[in-house]
């Protein structure tokens, strides 16, 4: 066998094997890998939320495979993460877990919630879409108002009016700390 040949029947397995996990990694999480034209799900994501009651506010949302995942082929996939929500007033951090709803990570369901010895505890269910390039989310039946205030309520509004809603992109800790610095002065 000549050395080329020798050498060449050492590399063969070895990019065989790379390519095959690159091939199960798309697999079992889709939306982690960034492709041409799209991000990837998972990192940070920051934007302004809207709401129908309640102050200004800014969401950083980061997301990541969950820790406890176990391969669940075309199914959604845990994921966690952190998220940190600011006011001109207040700022709280938030810990997150949930699910991709379908195995692409186009649909994901995600509870954002305070620790429990954080007061008021804030708590945000949220069903959200991922484009490959914006993460939207509503949530209904809620305002930031409701969400901000100790007495679990801020208002007389009908319920079906409530909502808090966000258009997310990605963005770094400095763009969502200037975000609300921005929030402060506006205060």
């Amino acid at each position: 066998m000549t050395r080329l040949g020798c050498l060449w029947g050492l590399v063969k397995p070895v990019l065989l094997i790379a390519v095959m996990g690159g091939l199960l990694a798309v697999t079992a999480f889709p939306w982690a890998i960034p492709l041409p034209g799209r991000e990837s799900l998972d990192g940070p994501w920051i934007g302004a939320l809207r709401t129908n009651n309640g102050p200004q506010a800014w969401l950083l949302l980061s997301l990541e495979p969950s820790r406890s995942y176990r391969p669940r082929l075309f199914r959604g996939t845990p994921i966690g993460g952190n998220a940190v929500l600011c006011t001109a007033s207040r700022r709280v951090d938030l810990f997150v877990s949930g699910d991709t709803i379908v195995w692409s990570g186009r649909e994901f369901d995600v509870l954002l919630q305070s620790d429990e010895s954080t007061r008021p505890h804030v708590r945000l269910d949220i069903e959200g879409r991922w484009d490959g390039h914006r993460v939207a989310f509503t949530q209904r039946n809620v305002s930031l108002a409701d969400v901000l205030n100790p007495s679990g309520g801020a208002g007389t509004e009908p319920e079906r009016s409530k909502f808090i809603a966000a258009e997310l992109h990605k963005g770094t800790r400095a763009d969502f700390d200037s975000a609300c610095r921005g929030a402060s002065k506006e205060r």
